[in-house]
């Protein structure tokens, strides 16, 4: 089943869109939800408040702050002539992403499995002084650290009947940086598998080399690994080439052929390609 919504604080504007994939795990059933932010809406957020989203199984950002000021004696509150004074102030962001499932069993109960999560700061401060409130001078100081990421997740597949395999892809780069007036970091990407039984998620760093996007997931073999298909090419998102993989559940590759997808797991081991060639156990 899949279906889309926009979920958030209608008074901020959109806040995320989201889409739920799911599958059934035997006598249960699977709920994922993607959802993304767009910077636009981060910036929506931080004009309200405190915006949360989630959905089953979301990824959930939540963005939270604090504004502190304090302002001397800059005006006579009787004549409202200037009598000059000091105004200072801090603020503070904490930004936190979440991805995580939402197990739900069909008798109506739940459980929020979390895999990952990504959490970036800002803050800043000021004073300044003035005689004349007209012309202020004073300093002022800005901090930011920690990466957020944008996120492609692929369909998930049941591992047997204890859990799923997930995987994706996260672009990451400094989330307030620019705020903060310094230079972000380059940004870079990381590829992720996640593979729960009984709620609890083992979460690995996927490494092939040119991976170009995140490890799609098809079937499961015989003895438990698995075969999809993952794009190669000279960078994340610029795709050259699709490569069959056959794969373990921590990532590791067994073997790669290109230009094909598995089609049918066979009985020893290996797999029949949609190109009609059959590979065995070794991929030959």
């Amino acid at each position: 089943m899949r279906s889309s919504s926009i979920v958030g604080n209608p008074e901020a504007g959109r806040c995320v869109s989201s889409k739920t994939i799911r599958i059934r795990l035997g006598y249960e059933s699977v709920d994922v939800t993607l959802a993304y932010l767009e910077g636009k809406d981060a910036e929506s957020e931080r004009s309200a408040g405190t915006c949360e989203q989630q959905q089953p199984g979301a990824v959930r950002r939540k963005n939270s702050y604090t504004i502190v000021n304090t302002t001397g004696p800059i005006r006579d509150p009787a004549t409202g002539a200037c009598i000059g004074g000091t105004t200072a102030g801090s603020n503070s962001i904490d930004t936190k992403t979440h991805l995580g499932l939402l197990r739900v069993g069909s008798d109506g109960s739940s459980s929020v499995i979390g895999v990952k999560d990504w959490e970036a700061d800002f803050s800043n401060s000021y004073s300044s002084t003035t005689t004349d409130c007209v012309t202020y001078t004073g300093t002022a100081q800005a901090a930011a650290s920690g990466p957020l990421p944008n996120l492609t997740v692929a369909t998930p597949i049941t591992n047997s009947n204890t859990g799923i395999l997930l995987s994706w892809q996260a672009d990451l780069q400094c989330a307030y940086c620019s705020y903060a007036n310094l230079q972000s970091p380059p940004p870079r990407t990381v590829f992720g598998l996640a593979n729960t039984s009984n709620n609890s998620p083992s979460a690995t760093t996927v490494n092939i080399p040119g991976q170009a996007s995140p490890i799609v997931p098809l079937l499961q073999a015989q003895d438990g690994s698995f075969f999809g298909t993952v794009g190669t090419g000279p960078q994340p998102g610029q795709i050259t080439q699709t490569n069959m993989i056959a794969f373990d559940g921590s990532g590791h590759t067994k073997w790669s052929v290109p230009n094909d997808t598995p089609k049918i797991a066979t009985a020893d081991g290996g797999v029949i390609g949609a190109s009609g060639a059959q590979y065995d156990s070794n991929g030959t």
